[in-house]
């Protein structure tokens, strides 16, 4: 279940909307990183 999580998390369009803010703001596209992060218990997967 984490796992998927995780895979999904990366996908969300609000990671999309949250770039497209920041290269508005002036910030290279390619210098901006796209990570996910889901917890269960003392587990967390960081994608």
């Amino acid at each position: 279940m984490l796992t998927e999580f995780g895979a999904n998390l990366t996908q969300s369009g609000e990671y999309d909307a949250y770039a497209a803010e920041l290269a508005a703001e002036g910030f290279a596209p390619e210098k901006i990183g796209k990570y996910g992060f889901a917890f269960e218990g003392k587990r967390c997967l960081i994608g």
